[in-house]
């Protein structure tokens, strides 16, 4: 095998690998600023929120 290609592979899984860990962080990175603190909760009357999605919800 040449490095090239084995570079070239690595790349292949790194880069996508981390774009979804980056996506993942990103995402939940803004639903925590989205959900309203407890504070806010205890006075509405809706039922609350899921405590968290699964991963494939932010693939």
């Amino acid at each position: 095998m040449h490095w090239n290609s084995v570079g070239y592979a690595a790349l292949c899984v790194i880069v996508p690998a981390a774009w979804g860990l980056l996506v993942y962080g990103a995402t939940v990175l803004i639903e925590r600023r989205l959900k309203p603190s407890k504070r806010a909760r205890a006075n509405e009357d809706r039922p609350a929120e899921p405590p968290s999605l699964p991963i494939d919800y932010h693939i």
